[in-house]
């Protein structure tokens, strides 16, 4: 017997509390750090990069009531990039990231389901990528 799933059902069916909203930043973040880790396993607090960048609107509102405290308020998030220097998606990685619950990454704790929080959260999601393939580089 095979089973099948529908990813639309999977993601409908996972929940983020807003208790938990930033946890796909923090997937996302984790996701980059082992990238990097697997890049560089002798040297990766050296020679690793990763960056986050929050993503605000450009315009933020006016807080024209009298007795305003003087702060302007924060611009809304608008979204997020996270960039690192690892490994990137080379094809065992990308398979795992295609893969519901995949277990690629289970010995070091990961349970293949970052994937699923990033749908639920974000209305975008756009991942690029450079690996090298056999001595070449190669993008996704």
């Amino acid at each position: 017997m095979a089973l099948k799933t529908s990813l639309a059902g999977r993601v409908r069916n996972t929940t983020l509390p807003k208790t938990h909203a930033l946890l796909p930043l923090h997937e996302a973040v984790v996701n980059g750090i082992q990238a990097i880790d697997a890049r560089f396993p002798d040297d990766a607090a050296g020679r690793g990069r990763l960056t986050v960048r929050i993503h605000r609107e450009r315009q933020g509102a006016f807080d024209l009531s009298a007795g305003s405290p003087g702060r302007a308020p924060l611009k809304i998030i608008t979204g997020f990039s996270v960039e690192d220097n690892g490994i990137g998606f080379t094809p065992d990685n990308m398979t795992s990231f295609e893969t519901l619950d995949s277990d690629y990454k289970a010995g070091i704790g990961c349970r293949g389901v970052g994937r699923l929080l990033w749908l639920v959260a974000f209305d975008r999601v756009e991942v690029r990528s450079a690996y090298y393939e056999g001595g070449t580089l190669a993008g996704r």
